[in-house]
């Protein structure tokens, strides 16, 4: 019935999903372009020595307000799945977070060359099994088993 109603008002189903595809396009191509403008721009203030906090609320403050204008055309129900979405994110990003605050490199660094020294062990003992010397030929099982 929408196809019959878009064929009668003079835009056909083709030229509004044409339409819709070029939109998103070229939605998709400003948000990654403001993504890397943002990232120049925090880069540029962390090599003067300071401001990047600032920037990096300032782009925070702009992706809010874009998501803000896509959630204001969702239905309520997808409204309640977004919050449960974020509310699970925001969970998981802070618990990542505070994992990183406790970490200490020097442990992480001791960690990793521990677990290295382990891995070399373990693939030495594979590779450095000696063969039998030339004397000691291997016998067959019958042989073995009749004495």
């Amino acid at each position: 019935m929408d196809a019959l109603a878009a064929q009668t008002s003079g835009v056909s189903l083709t030229a509004s999903l044409e339409k819709l595809l070029l939109s998103s396009m070229r939605f998709s191509s400003a948000a990654t372009l403001f993504g890397v403008y943002q990232f120049e721009n925090s880069m540029n203030l962390w090599q003067e020595g300071g401001g990047i906090g600032k920037q990096m609320d300032r782009f925070g403050n702009t992706v809010n307000s874009l998501t803000e204008c896509l959630v204001e055309e969702i239905s309520p129900g997808k409204k309640d799945a977004l919050d449960s979405v974020a509310e699970i994110t925001e969970k998981v990003v802070r618990q990542s977070m505070e994992g990183f605050s406790l970490l200490d490199p020097r442990q992480a660094i001791r960690m990793a060359t521990s677990l290295t020294q382990k891995s070399s062990q373990t693939i030495a003992g594979w590779t450095g099994k000696t063969e039998p010397a030339p004397s000691e030929e291997p016998k067959l099982a019958a042989e073995v088993l009749s004495h």
